[in-house]
């Protein structure tokens, strides 16, 4: 995600320029660097981190956004294995926060990160300890209405499914990545048959030839996007 700035919004880099200043010092001594909008790390060769600022699309709020992607092997695939990133917010359990464009929001958005979310970071620096915290959620069911607010869950609940794949895979956990692996199929599954479904309604009520053209096709380009991602599993 890019932070969203409009050429009227001069005040939004103004405030940017205070977050990195207040960060600046911490940030290079935890090993973070500049990269676009975001702050980035590679921590032990496995884990690559990032601080990321977001802004509102009506120019006038920012959020933080924290993400950790898993460096597996260079054969497989590209190499990276990406978690989804999560709110700052949320992490906090506080939800997603947003912050107004004031010197005060950068204060407060700098303290947060520096005492509150680089010791999360730091704590997260190798497989096995990403691992020991989202493993008890390796059976969680997505669907199962939320009952904790803590940073294992936001993390598990966060991830794609491939990234935890291969992740168990790599520390030998065989039997989690099945389940997981699981998961991902019947999550899969579960899309195209909610898609395909959506998609033959609209086949089957839309009067224009046109229009229904069209969502044959999307049911078409559906079913074989989902039968492509089973086949890679």
């Amino acid at each position: 995600l890019e932070f969203c700035f409009g050429e009227t919004n001069y005040m939004n880099r103004i405030i940017l320029k205070k977050i990195k200043e207040y960060l600046k010092e911490t940030m290079k001594k935890s090993g973070f660097k500049i990269e676009g909008q975001r702050y980035v790390r590679v921590v032990n060769k496995q884990l690559f981190q990032y601080v990321e600022f977001q802004g509102s699309s009506g120019g006038e709020q920012f959020t933080v956004n924290v993400g950790i992607d898993c460096l597996l092997d260079k054969e497989i695939a590209s190499g990276k294995f990406s978690f989804e990133s999560m709110r700052l917010g949320m992490i906090l359990g506080k939800g997603d926060i947003w912050w107004a464009y004031t010197d005060d929001s950068a204060k407060e958005a700098a303290y947060i990160i520096t005492d509150f979310l680089l010791p999360i970071l730091d704590d997260c620096s190798t497989y096995s300890r990403v691992y020991q915290i989202i493993e008890k959620h390796i059976n969680y069911i997505p669907d199962t209405e939320k009952g904790e607010d803590d940073f294992a869950l936001e993390l598990y609940l966060s991830k794609r499914y491939n990234p935890l794949i291969m992740l168990c895979i790599k520390l030998g956990e065989y039997d989690n990545a099945l389940i997981c692996l699981n998961n991902y199929i019947n999550q899969t599954k579960g899309l195209m048959e909610y898609h395909t479904a959506f998609l033959e309604q609209m086949i089957a009520e839309t009067p224009s030839p046109q229009y229904k053209e069209k969502w044959i096709q999307s049911k078409a380009e559906c079913i074989n996007d989902g039968q492509n991602k089973l086949q890679e599993l």
